[in-house]
């Protein structure tokens, strides 16, 4: 489902709230811009997870502040760490092509909440980079109900594997610029 505002992501989620056996399901909310605690709350309920389009933040967090939605509710957007909170195993994406596909990118904004300008929105739901990295790993194996086979390292999984230059762990955020994928495994041969 694609839902950018509070009134799209409450009106279908009260749409999915319908569905008989729902909880069974994992249906993935795209963009999740605006949307409020409470909807993300009963997400819980309904087999609904979000895939927040982080870098809104990156490329329109200035315009969305200034002049779009206001200072007020720009502070307001894309909550991610509340639904780390709420266990809805989130993610993060790109939307590719209107958008770079990268991965670092995303978990870097997801981490700082900076806009292109330096500004910082929402830095309550600023996430660590444990977390960010989850989001691009696990969490999206597990909603595609693929986390038995692939999104972390464990015995019996696809040994599917990128290297990094650094540590994303030990470089402060700000510099995550200057990481590069050094490796590519898949399936346990290397293709980089």
């Amino acid at each position: 489902m694609h839902s950018q505002g509070d009134y799209s992501n409450t009106s279908a989620a009260q749409t999915f709230s319908r569905l008989v056996d729902n909880n069974k399901q994992r249906h993935r909310f795209e963009h999740c811009l605006l949307i409020k605690q409470e909807t993300l709350e009963a997400f819980q309920n309904q087999g609904l997870t979000p895939s927040f389009h982080i870098n809104h933040i990156l490329y329109y967090g200035d315009a969305l502040a200034d002049n779009i939605i206001g200072e007020r509710r720009a502070q307001l957007i894309l909550p991610v760490k509340t639904a780390f909170d709420l266990a809805l195993h989130p993610t993060l994406h790109a939307d590719s092509p209107m958008f770079p596909a990268d991965p670092i990118s995303l978990m870097k904004t997801a981490v700082t909440r900076q806009t292109k300008s330096g500004k910082t929105l929402g830095i309550n739901q600023a996430i660590s980079p444990q977390q960010a990295l989850r989001t691009m790993t696990i969490n999206g194996a597990w909603q595609l109900h693929m986390d038995d086979k692939i999104g972390s390292i464990e015995v019996g999984k696809a040994a599917d594997l990128v290297i990094l230059n650094h540590n994303l762990y030990e470089l402060e955020p700000n510099l995550w610029d200057e990481i590069k994928v050094s490796e590519v495994w898949l399936g346990g041969t290397r293709k980089h």
